[in-house]
């Protein structure tokens, strides 16, 4: 079997599960090597495995929402330096899972991918959301929640923020509504990493 069968049947299998079953970084990865085959597969999954582990240790025993964001940002913005960069907004690497992780930069839903998908992977609450424009993340724990912007290192956004950031995007006379903070399923998250893609193929 060649390795672009593999990737299709792969991702063929992935897409009969439930939702809350989807591996989202193995998804994406699977994405990118359907469209790359002759690049093998395994490094990327063990460097996502890396941040796991890494992530893991940094955290400890500490279950609060403000270790697990530290956790997140302080590993993988700064100790393996993600951070997103207005270049990858006209290049379809930046929706490339394999070449995010090569350059350690890419759209905001790839980098989106990454932090979601260590956080479950360590049994934390984790979603992208319903927020127009960029892609952003929230954290739970213990009752509490934080919106935090993979493409600015992980940072944490204030409600102050997120109406700037809605405003910049939709006009002055946009206002923050409840819908803009639902859960996005793993798939739908799958699918806004692959319009990227098709958006930029039409242009």
């Amino acid at each position: 079997m060649t390795a672009g069968r593999a990737a299709i049947d792969a991702l063929s299998a992935l897409g009969e599960q439930p939702d809350g079953a989807i591996d989202l970084a193995g998804a994406a990865l699977l994405l990118a090597w359907a469209g790359r085959p002759e690049i093998p597969i395994a490094p990327y999954t063990r460097h996502v495995e890396n941040l796991v582990s890494a992530v893991r240790d940094y955290a400890g025993r500490d279950e609060t929402l403000e270790r697990h964001h530290e956790a997140l940002a302080q590993v993988i913005a700064r100790q393996f330096g993600y951070a997103g960069t207005t270049l990858v907004f006209d290049s379809l690497d930046g929706a490339d899972l394999m070449r995010v992780i090569d350059r350690r930069s890419g759209l905001p839903v790839a980098l989106g991918i990454l932090y979601i998908d260590v956080a479950r992977k360590l049994g934390w609450a984790a979603c992208g959301i319903e927020f127009p424009g960029r892609f952003l993340v929230r954290l739970e724990a213990r009752g509490e929640r934080l919106i935090i912007d993979p493409f600015e290192r992980g940072v944490a956004v204030d409600p102050a923020g997120l109406r700037r950031r809605l405003k910049d995007i939709a006009g002055d006379d946009a206002e923050l509504k409840p819908g803009y903070f639902e859960a996005l399923s793993a798939r739908d998250v799958l699918l806004r990493l692959q319009s990227n893609i098709r958006v930029r193929l039409a242009a």
